[in-house]
């Protein structure tokens, strides 16, 4: 009898413990399942909802075990009875956080609906309850870490690092939130509460490219109500704006010394100027200036391209448009840039089919995102592109996009300013495309940069051709440093039998297949373009734009198979820590997307133009580097956090 008994209270503990090791595994994949899904990492297909359903599920199962009457007795008269009192502490606080503040964020999230393409309306009014949601949320968190504080030390040293882990969590999950606050609390007045919004949102097309990306075609108005978005049809900016307008401000007069009055006149135009802040206020003000939007309040303008497209058509699934094409993650480029213009080569027909694509586009995007399952894919998608340069956001109210961008919901690229620091030298080639065609599609690049040492020549390209000086006066010489030079080329891979064959709206009619370009060379800040050389472009202006130097060149037709080639000198400020880097405007092609030299750079003494590279000068070590003190990610647990959050995620390895 004796042994009978030990034997069944060895098989119940042990079922019991089989139970409980199969609910802690079920609770640790579904809590990776979550991690992910809430990246939008998709490793296994898994939604954030069933992930959340069966974190809590599992959890509960585990803490329901633990509880059982048949533990009591190990609690109550055993040395190590404490740390199962410890565990059941833990699983307390775990079940009322999946159970409560899990549950309503996900409730919350996918009460968001989305719109149909004949209503165009994004109902996102339960996004007005998120603040309130993340101050109960961070209140509950605070309370577990209290109440995980005061249980008394365990005994075992798994069970003690364990509890010691589970607080760090919740503690650095509360700090995270704590990041999110204020983007949080913006939402209403993002989403109009209280007051209607306007935001503008232009699509650019690189096919026919301008500095800032490309030429703006199309615009629709998104208007922002106590958190209903309206959205506008999409119209064309070749035939529904009124041009007669004059300088709106002194940077617009500023501006047309180097690009033009069409800067200000046409939004097709407006991007040749590379600073998006500026591209944005002169769309705004152009806008406003149009018949029955005079008061209208203009809250942010948002840009984007057929790449940001085709990402957010990738995390949402493929679309059929009403020719038939299907835009997937990897057509939708192609088709934008090129196809279309094959398959719809009137104007008029052409012009139609994009506007009513662009809409159909944002109400597969938003209707199809599957609520909060489909919603972190689509957010990482934008984050993404911000940081790409693909989506381009400036909001009037610029506290605003400080709280987004320190949020990490977008991307600093976004607001698509020049680059500002001048300890890291930035230097800018950016291409216009002056014939009406979308040849840019069949333009390829290179940027070469080395830096020139001693008396080293700076000759570089074509030897028949002779350096022109671009030194300004009004820049102080003894404020820069190291010296580079820069080789930038441009090739027209067309032939003769693609401009025989591909459409008028494609090659241009003043001279078919001729690439006619406007290149705008931009200095770092403090720094300084010293001389220009080339045989088939020319230096036409040169001055201070808006606080550092640009010099624009007119470029000979480039014919097809041609290729043109511009060299110049440089010199960064001394307060240069990093080696130059050039960017040029993005130029996407069937091959990718070229953007400069990347940071590579030939070192002093190689041959310029060899296609060697290096690695630029060291970057600035971390604060506290020099004297061996942690970098900030070591010592900021909210970093650390972040840090450890990439896809796909493996929660036995954060970095806590």
């Amino acid at each position: 009898p004796c042994a009978f008994a030990v034997l069944l209270v060895v098989i119940v503990y042990g079922f019991s413990i089989v139970r409980m090791m199969f609910s802690a595994g079920q609770m640790e994949s579904s809590a990776q399942d979550l991690a992910n899904a809430a990246l939008g990492c998709g490793t296994n297909g898994t939604s954030l909802v069933d992930s959340a359903k069966s974190l809590e599920k599992s959890t509960r199962a585990l803490r329901g075990e633990l509880d059982s009457p048949i533990w009591d007795p190990v609690v109550n008269y055993l040395p190590f009875g404490s740390d199962i009192g410890t565990m059941r502490t833990l699983l307390a606080s775990a079940d009322k956080l999946t159970s409560g503040p899990l549950n309503q964020a996900l409730s919350l999230a996918d009460q968001v609906s989305g719109f149909g393409a004949h209503k165009r309306v994004i109902d996102a009014r339960v996004a007005l309850k998120l603040p309130g949601l993340v101050k109960t949320t961070r209140a509950d968190l605070s309370q577990q870490v209290e109440a995980l504080g005061a249980v008394k030390p365990p005994q075992t040293s798994a069970v003690k690092g364990l509890l010691t882990k589970t607080r760090s969590v919740l503690q650095q999950v509360d700090d995270q939130l704590g990041t999110y606050q204020d983007a949080v609390d913006i939402l209403p007045q993002l989403l109009g509460s209280g007051q209607e919004r306007t935001y503008l949102l232009f699509v650019y097309n690189p096919a026919e490219i301008r500095s800032g990306g490309g030429m703006i075609g199309n615009v629709a108005a998104l208007t922002a109500k106590d958190g209903k978005v309206t959205i506008g049809s999409f119209s064309s900016t070749s035939h529904n704006y009124d041009s007669n307008v004059s300088a709106f401000d002194a940077e617009n007069t500023q501006e047309a010394k180097m690009f033009g009055d069409w800067v200000y006149q046409y939004p097709q135009m407006s991007m040749q100027n590379p600073n998006f802040p500026r591209v944005a206020v002169t769309n705004m003000n152009l806008w406003k200036y149009q018949k029955g939007h005079q008061d209208a309040n203009v809250a942010g303008v948002i840009a984007v391209d057929p790449v940001f497209l085709q990402a957010l058509i990738a995390a949402t699934g493929p679309l059929t448009l009403s020719d038939g094409t299907v835009l997937t993650g990897t057509s939708t480029v192609p088709f934008f840039l090129n196809q279309l213009y094959v398959k719809h080569p009137e104007f008029s027909d052409q012009n139609a089919f994009v506007s009513n694509s662009s809409g159909a586009i944002l109400s597969h995007v938003m209707g199809g995102s599957g609520g909060a399952s489909g919603f972190p894919a689509l957010l990482k998608a934008v984050h993404d592109m911000s940081a790409a340069g693909h989506f381009k956001l400036w909001l009037k109210a610029s506290v605003e996009q400080q709280v987004l961008t320190e949020a990490q919901l977008v991307d600093p690229a976004a607001a698509g300013a020049l680059p500002s620091d001048p300890t890291q030298p930035v230097s800018g080639i950016y291409l216009n495309q002056y014939q009406a065609s979308k040849l840019d599609w069949y333009a390829r690049t290179t940027v070469k940069v080395a830096q020139v040492c001693g008396d080293q020549s700076t000759r570089t390209g074509d030897e028949d051709a002779l350096p022109q000086s671009t030194v300004l006066r009004s820049i102080d010489r003894s404020e820069l440093g190291d010296e580079y030079t820069v080789t930038f080329t441009v090739h027209n891979t067309l032939t003769a039998a693609e401009v025989r064959s591909l459409p008028t709206f494609v090659t241009g009619k003043r001279a078919p297949g001729g690439m006619d370009y406007r290149i705008y060379l931009m200095a770092p800040l403090h720094g300084e373009i010293t001389s220009v050389t080339s045989a088939t472009a020319t230096p036409i202006n040169n001055m201070i734009l808006p606080d550092r130097q640009m010099v624009a060149m007119s470029v000979e037709i480039l014919k097809p198979g041609q290729t043109t080639t511009i060299s110049y000198t440089v010199r960064v400020p001394k307060t240069a820590t990093t080696a130059l880097n050039v960017v040029n405007t993005p130029v996407v092609t069937a091959d990718g997307t070229e953007t400069g030299s990347n940071g590579q750079v030939t070192p002093c003494g190689g041959t310029s133009g060899s296609g060697e590279s290096a690695s630029p000068s060291p970057s600035p070590a971390p604060t506290g580097g020099a004297t061996g003190e942690a970098s900030p990610s070591a010592t900021d647990p909210v970093k650390r956090l972040q840090d450890s959050l990439h896809c796909p995620v493996d929660i036995t390895k954060l970095s806590l």
